[in-house]
């Protein structure tokens, strides 16, 4: 059982694939990548709110 499940998985990370295309934000800081978390902040009937964390330095950004 554990070697069939390692080979379904090598599949399926072999068919997953990056799109090129897709538009990856940028610290405004440092230039390193976020990390995109959205939370519910506030009352369940509002919007969430979108945390951006970087993950090189230590800088949060939120919308």
């Amino acid at each position: 059982m554990k070697k069939s499940l390692i080979n379904k998985l090598k599949k399926l990370k072999d068919t997953i694939r990056i799109d090129e295309n897709v538009d990856v934000p940028k610290c405004r800081d440092c230039g390193g990548t976020l990390i995109i978390q959205p939370r519910q902040t506030r009352c369940a009937d509002e919007g969430m709110t979108v945390f951006y964390l970087c993950k090189k330095c230590p800088k949060t950004f939120k919308i």
